[in-house]
């Protein structure tokens, strides 16, 4: 258990760190193909925890980087899936904005969290102070560091109570261009 918890931090790290050295090509991309692949890669943890997935049948498109944005989605399934309540429910979603990006966003109706936690959500190895879950304190912020990289920004908003919402804004597909880090 302890080996394959120091593999998933190496992991996480690994990413992070390639994000500084890689170029990387920003093209219109699948989302609906990305969330049911998710969805399906993620089957033995969504039954684990009872959950259900309610998402849209058709998705904008949006630029980005396939790779990071699964990435993204896969971190917001699993917290939502580990701090969404007995059988958490996930909506997801997206809404066009006027600004030329799009809002992709997961819903829950766990126990929310606090404002002085959301404070420290981003924060790579904090782990807010809610219920014993299993994790190492890098999904969000890996998953914000990746989606500010694609000229993106990504936000939480919670009440107690109540539940969480994770969005994450990403550009229309007006133009591929490949962004160098």
């Amino acid at each position: 258990m302890a080996s394959n918890k120091m593999l998933s931090i190496i992991n996480s790290l690994l990413l992070l760190s390639s994000t500084r050295s890689q170029s990387v090509v920003m093209q219109p991309i699948d989302m609906e193909r990305i969330v049911t692949d998710i969805q399906q890669t993620m089957g033995s943890l969504i039954k684990e925890y009872n959950g259900q997935i309610i998402a849209p049948t058709t998705w904008p498109k949006v630029k980005g980087h396939a790779d990071w944005i699964r990435e993204v989605w896969a971190n917001y399934i699993d917290n939502g899936l580990k701090y969404g309540g007995k059988s958490p429910q996930l909506e997801l979603g997206a809404t066009p904005e006027n600004n030329g990006y799009v809002r992709f966003w997961v819903r829950d109706k766990g126990l929310g969290i606090s404002t002085e936690e959301q404070k420290h959500l981003f924060i790579p190895f904090n782990r807010i102070n809610q219920i014993c879950i299993e994790g190492h304190g890098l999904g969000l912020s890996i998953s914000k560091k990746l989606v500010n990289m694609m000229g993106g920004e990504l936000y939480a908003k919670s009440v107690l109570g109540q539940g969480t919402t994770f969005w994450t804004d990403l550009q229309l597909p007006e133009a591929t261009n490949i962004l160098s880090i």
